[in-house]
């Protein structure tokens, strides 16, 4: 029934199943298939799972195919002819796997059965350059004699945004209560760009919905800032082949903690 389930209900890129979800799949459509006088989910079907022993093929083949609209394509083989290999370390008719065999066995001798970890080095050696390879813009500029036009973000915004408390009360069950919430006052951002540094303040003068204000302006100004802190080319051209992050940096700041 497992496999029935999993065939029905296949992954996609919208929903995965997991085997918990298959299994759970998997008792409702034998409940389904044996008319059972309970819900997959219930004890009774608990009990019932301990003691089953599975279905009769040529008793319920018929059956799953009607109830669950499904076709069956099953492959039958004798057990007892079928040659296959229960075990399998090395095959003693080649070369390569008798070698490796008696490599491991010295190695076992020497390291008298226990396992031991060793550290296995590349053959050739390679420096420890994690500023590099860390470092798509660096890496990129350094492959093409560049290095010396690397450069930090220099160009980002922050944010300010003060808020006052007001007890509400508000019980939810028996056990939890809140006392309070946070209203915003005002918010206060300072974005700097190849123009200068500019200040917007909005608070609630401006309105009820001064935070969606805020908001929008904030979206504009980044689209500045992510322009301003693009690699540009001798001729001020915006260079694409350049491996850089352009996200733009929105930093919180709170006058009483400094930056954070």
């Amino acid at each position: 029934m497992e496999t029935i389930a999993k065939a029905l209900h296949p992954d996609s890129v919208e929903k995965r199943y997991m085997p918990c979800s298959i299994i759970s799949l998997a008792r409702d459509y034998l409940v389904e298939v044996l008319d059972l006088p309970f819900k997959a989910k219930s004890r009774e079907m608990t009990k019932y799972l301990k003691t089953f022993e599975g279905l009769a093929y040529q008793k319920y083949s018929q059956i799953i195919t009607q109830k669950l609209q499904v076709n069956q394509n099953i492959y039958f083989y004798d057990e007892d002819s079928k040659a296959y290999y229960q075990v399998k370390g090395f095959d003693t008719k080649n070369s390569n796997y008798k070698r490796d065999y008696e490599k491991h066995i010295v190695k076992c001798e020497q390291r008298g059965g226990k396992l031991v970890k060793t550290i296995k080095l590349d053959q050739v050696q390679k420096p420890s350059v994690s500023h590099i390879v860390q470092n798509k813009t660096f890496e990129y500029l350094l492959a093409h004699g560049r290095e010396k036009e690397f450069k930090p973000t220099q160009y980002y915004i922050t944010y300010d945004l003060e808020t006052v408390e007001k007890i509400v009360n508000k019980s939810f069950g028996k056990s939890s209560k809140q006392i309070s919430e946070l209203v915003p006052l005002s918010v206060a951002s300072t974005i700097k760009n190849k123009a200068g540094v500019r200040i917007i303040y909005y608070d609630l003068r401006n309105g009820d919905d001064f935070i969606n204000q805020w908001l929008n302006q904030i979206f504009n100004e980044a689209v500045i800032v992510q322009q301003d802190n693009q690699y540009r080319t001798q001729t001020g051209v915006i260079d694409k082949a350049m491996q850089y992050n352009v996200d733009v940096p929105v930093i919180g700041f709170n006058s009483q903690n400094a930056i954070r």
